[in-house]
């Protein structure tokens, strides 16, 4: 872990909210400070990759939100206690990011209207589910290898880790809030997603950008 006092961080991406709200989720988790640099095209970063998005560490740039995620959970003390709670995290956070993945790649990126319709709904009604499942069931048996209880505030038990705001993320964007028997279905996702919004570190970031959205966001959202 460096000293990030002395560090300076810079996160590049396009005018859109996308996966990098991820990282400006663990930022503020941390309540670390950083560079919210939106490019309106690549040409226009000064990227040595050839692609978008990366964080800036100094001189150093490191590519792929995923990869950037578990740099900044280790850096700032957000991955787990040890090497096994790490993996926990990784776990639960990787589960979330394949669903993540997949709307951008079948949904998202799809420039056919109609078939954008058609894989959205497949998006809902299968991979949502199927993550929903996955992340309920590994939040199940690590808050309880944690705790030895059947419910716990975070997805480690009492330890709060960058894998909740991977859950929040996934939950806030993509699971649906009308559904009575979905909800119901998945008590601790839900749990989960409140608690995060209302008493995590990173809550006073979720509430601004849900009252006021950020520069990045607003561009996106508004065209």
């Amino acid at each position: 872990m460096s000293d990030t006092k002395s560090t300076k961080y810079s996160l590049n991406y396009f005018y859109r909210h996308g996966k990098i709200e991820l990282c400006r989720l663990i930022f503020a988790a941390a309540n670390v400070p950083y560079e919210d640099n939106c490019c309106t095209n690549l040409t226009d970063s000064d990227s040595d990759l050839g692609f978008m998005p990366f964080l800036k560490v100094n001189n150093v740039q490191i590519p792929l939100v995923s990869v950037i995620c578990r740099f900044l959970a280790r850096e700032f003390n957000l991955a787990g206690s040890d090497n096994l709670e790490q993996a926990q995290a990784d776990a639960i956070a990787q589960s979330a990011m394949l669903l993540i993945d997949n709307f951008f790649r079948n949904v998202f990126s799809v420039e056919n209207s109609d078939q954008k319709s058609i894989n959205y709904k497949e998006f809902q009604e299968k991979d949502c589910v199927k993550c929903a499942e996955m992340l309920e069931h590994l939040i199940e048996c690590f808050s309880m290898q944690q705790q030895q209880q059947s419910e716990s505030k975070w997805c480690l038990g009492d330890k709060f880790t960058y894998a909740d705001l991977f859950v929040f993320e996934v939950a806030n964007r993509f699971f649906p809030d009308a559904n009575d028997q979905f909800v119901k279905q998945y008590p601790r996702l839900y749990a989960i997603r409140a608690n995060v919004a209302k008493f995590s570190p990173a809550s006073n970031f979720i509430k601004q950008s849900q009252t006021q959205k950020t520069k990045c966001c607003s561009i996106d959202r508004e065209q």
